[in-house]
């Protein structure tokens, strides 16, 4: 049996050294074809196709890109080019950390204020991207709280996370296709529980400019305790952003639109959670800007404009129909210390100032009723980036 067995394994050693042989000779004779033709459309293709084989992504890359130079609509060349470039990228995991402390002066987001608190806050998010078989492949992890001192029963708890394929489009353009699922606690229990599918299309990042879409819907089912029950929900997000724009900068440009079909009374006291409960249409802008003023410091403003419009629904207490209106208007500013602690943490002061103007209408018409609300909010957190 160990006899037969050390047979099979150099048979199978001594194959594998015979291909290897072979396709190293093959691609030598297509190289020196090449060096004799260098313009030779089919030489170069053939070349790109036998280091695929061969498992050497980057010579086929760079003859695909050869092969496009001299003829821009050859096909098997622009598909080549695609699977070459997942070939060529390696294996990453980024983790981004964020923990700190703020003040708020209204965390119940009331009008007239609640009485200011203090609270800690955390945040992790883990991204990783990595080659299965033939497949690029993306997983990404969040994970997010705030306690607060007076008010504990504000505490929020957030985990989720979405994996799905890299599907390349071009060279320059691929979309991330995941399904996901998240969970949130809030008011000392579980607040929901959501199973999500998405589309992310990215460019892949030349230069100082970056683009990407994201659309995703899900379904949202909310604990018994709070006044939503369950539904599905839908959001668009574009995110531009540049860097170097006018000198030592960076800019991000994001509109967005969200959409919400969940049954129950809205509330929106959780500043981390964007998409809020009720049944709505929400279009909105996120914008910042960042400038470096000293080597190691930047300032930077914020901006998020949002308005929701409800659907109209039924109020059992006043015996007629409501609608809601909603405007949230939040400016802020930002002070970076880079390399704060070490090279991969940078030290951060944010103030934002979040004004919301509520409007609700009633059907027959009555007295329009205000609920707005005001709230300062000053964080320091350490940002750590590996």
């Amino acid at each position: 049996m160990k006899s037969a067995a050390k047979f099979c394994f150099f048979v199978i050693v001594l194959l594998v050294a015979t291909v290897t042989l072979a396709s190293a000779d093959e691609l030598a004779r297509l190289n020196a074809g090449i060096m004799r033709d260098p313009n030779n459309v089919e030489l170069n293709l053939r070349y790109a196709q036998a280091s695929e084989d061969a498992g050497q992504p980057e010579k086929a890359l760079a003859a695909y890109e050869r092969v496009l130079d001299l003829d821009p609509a050859n096909l098997p060349a622009r598909l080549g080019i695609i699977r070459a470039t997942k070939g060529v990228l390696p294996n990453i995991t980024q983790v981004f950390l964020e923990y700190g402390a703020a003040w708020e002066s209204n965390p119940r987001r009331v009008n007239g204020g609640s009485g200011s608190d203090f609270l800690l806050l955390g945040r992790a998010m883990i991204k990783d991207d990595r080659t299965l078989g033939t497949t690029r492949w993306r997983t990404i992890g969040n994970l997010a709280g705030q306690v607060y001192f007076d008010n504990g029963d504000l505490s929020y708890g957030y985990a989720g996370g979405e994996t799905g394929p890299l599907i390349f489009l071009s060279d320059k353009l691929f979309v991330h296709a995941a399904v996901g699922a998240a969970g949130a606690y809030f008011d000392h229990r579980a607040l929901y529980g959501e199973a999500s599918a998405s589309l992310t299309f990215e460019n892949v990042p030349t230069g100082a400019y970056s683009n990407s879409l994201r659309l995703r819907g899900g379904y949202r089912q909310y604990d018994s305790h709070f006044p939503v029950t369950e539904g599905p929900f839908a959001e668009a997000i574009w995110k531009f952003s540049a860097i170097g724009l006018f000198g030592d900068d960076a800019f991000l440009f994001a509109p967005f639109y969200r959409w919400s079909d969940i049954p129950g009374t809205a509330f929106s006291i959780i500043n981390a959670e964007p998409l809020q409960p009720g049944r709505f249409n929400e279009v909105g802008l996120r914008t910042e800007y960042y400038r470096k003023v000293l080597p190691a410091a930047s300032l930077g403003g914020t901006l998020t404009i949002a308005h929701r419009d409800y659907s109209k629904a039924f109020d059992p207490l006043a015996g007629v129909d409501s609608k809601r209106e909603e405007l949230l208007i939040v400016p802020g500013a930002a002070l970076i210390l880079h390399q704060f602690l070490n090279s991969r943490t940078d030290l951060r002061f944010d103030y934002r100032f979040e004004h919301r103007d509520l409007k609700i209408k009633t059907d027959p018409p009555g007295p329009v009723a205000s609920e707005d609300f005001r709230n300062h909010v000053v964080t320091m957190t350490f940002q750590t980036r590996y």
